[in-house]
C-alpha cells in the first residue's frame, strides 16, 4: 500500500488523525506498565541493570497486548486520512460482525508489537536505571535519554509493524520489504523526531517522579 500525502489534502485537523486511540489506550497502559514492572522487580530483584531490563521486557508484553488494537486503528486512520471510528467500523463491516474474526483482525501485528515492546521497554527501564541511579541525572534527562534510546532500538521493528497493520493483505515478508524502502525516507526528519521523543519522555518522567514522591 502506498501512502500519498499532498498539500491539498493537508489541514490542521489532519495533524491529529488517529489521536483518539492513543488517548484511550496510553494512560491505562502506562499504569499497567509500571504496575507489572514493579511486580516483576519484586520477583527477580532490582539490584542490577539486567534485572531492570528483564522486568521492563515482561511489562512490555502486557503493554503490547493492550495497545495493539488501538495502534492498528490509529495507523489506518492516519494512512487513509479518515477518523478512528470510521476505521473501526470498517473492521466490523469487513469481518461481518464475527467476534472472533474482529478480534483477530484488531490484533493483527501482535507478534511484531510484542517483539518491539519487549525489547523497547526493557531497554527503556534499563537506561533509566543507569541514568537515574548510577549517573544521578535528573528525571528529565534520564527520561529523555531512555525514550531516545528506546525509540532508536524499536524503530526498524515498528516500521515493519506499521506497514503490516496498515495493509491487511500484505504478508510479513512484503511488509518488511516495504519498511526497508520507507525507512530510508526518515533520514530527513529523524533529528526532529529524536528531539520530540526526548522532550516528551523527559517531561513525562518529571510528572511520574513527582507522583511517586507524593504517593
Amino acid at each position: 500500500m502506498k501512502v500519498k500525502f499532498t498539500l491539498r489534502s493537508f489541514t490542521p485537523r489532519s495533524l491529529y488523525r488517529g489521536v483518539l486511540p492513543p488517548l484511550l489506550s496510553v494512560p491505562p497502559s502506562w499504569i499497567v506498565n509500571f504496575a507489572s514492572f514493579g511486580a516483576a522487580l519484586k520477583l527477580i530483584g532490582d539490584e542490577t541493570t539486567k534485572q531492570h531490563f528483564w522486568a521492563g521486557g515482561i511489562s512490555g508484553l502486557f503493554w503490547a497486548l493492550m495497545v495493539t488494537p488501538f495502534e492498528l486503528v490509529k495507523c489506518r486512520a492516519q494512512c487513509n486520512n479518515t477518523t478512528s471510528s470510521i476505521e473501526f467500523k470498517r473492521v466490523l463491516e469487513t469481518k461481518r460482525g464475527n467476534p472472533i474474526r474482529v478480534i483477530k483482525s484488531l490484533y493483527r501485528g501482535t507478534q511484531l508489537t510484542t517483539v518491539r515492546d519487549f525489547f523497547g521497554i526493557g531497554v527503556w527501564f534499563a537506561v533509566y536505571h543507569v541514568t537515574s541511579t548510577k549517573m544521578e541525572l535528573s528525571p528529565f534527562l534520564s527520561g529523555g535519554l531512555s525514550g531516545l534510546v528506546c525509540w532508536l532500538t524499536i524503530l526498524p521493528v515498528d516500521y515493519v509493524k506499521t506497514n503490516y497493520q496498515i495493509d491487511s493483505k500484505a504478508t510479513l515478508i512484503q511488509s518488511m520489504r516495504a519498511a526497508a524502502v520507507n525507512i530510508r525516507n526518515i533520514g530527513t526528519v529523524i533529528s526532529v523526531i529524536a528531539v520530540q521523543q526526548f522532550i516528551r519522555t523527559g517531561c513525562s518522567m518529571i510528572v511520574v517522579e513527582k507522583a511517586r514522591a507524593n504517593f
